[in-house]
C-alpha cells in the first residue's frame, strides 16, 4: 500500500470484524461483569425518562423480558431496600433529608 492511499470500505469492514468478540485478544466473554450486563441492557429496552430498570431477581446479567420492569427512581429505591436504608441513616444526623408535604423525602435547607 503506497503512503497516502486510503483503504475501500469493505477492506476497513474487513479489519473490524476480524478484531470483534472472540477475535478480539482483549476477550472476556460476553458476560463477565455486572457494567457489561447494564451496557447490553440499554441496548435492549428503551428506558423512558425520569425511569430505571429493575431486575426482579435482583442479578443484573439477566435480562430476560420477565426478569425487567421499569420503575422511578423512588421506587426502585423501595424495591431494592435502599430507601430504608437512607431514612435510616437520617434519622442518625448523618444525613439532611425530612419527609415532605406529599410524603416524599426532600432535602432540608
Amino acid at each position: 500500500m503506497r503512503k497516502g492511499s486510503k483503504h475501500s470500505k469493505e477492506t476497513i469492514e474487513k479489519m473490524r470484524e476480524a478484531q470483534r468478540g472472540p477475535k478480539n485478544h482483549n476477550w472476556k466473554g460476553g458476560n463477565t461483569t455486572k457494567h457489561a450486563g447494564h451496557l447490553r441492557a440499554q441496548r435492549i429496552f428503551d428506558v423512558s425518562k425520569g425511569k430505571e430498570r429493575h431486575h426482579i431477581d435482583g442479578d443484573p446479567l439477566n435480562n430476560e423480558q420477565d426478569n425487567v420492569k421499569f420503575v422511578t427512581r423512588r421506587e426502585h429505591m423501595i424495591d431494592d431496600g435502599r430507601l430504608e436504608a437512607l431514612i435510616a441513616r437520617n434519622k442518625s444526623g448523618k444525613y439532611v433529608f425530612a419527609r415532605g408535604p406529599d410524603g416524599r423525602y426532600v432535602k432540608k435547607e
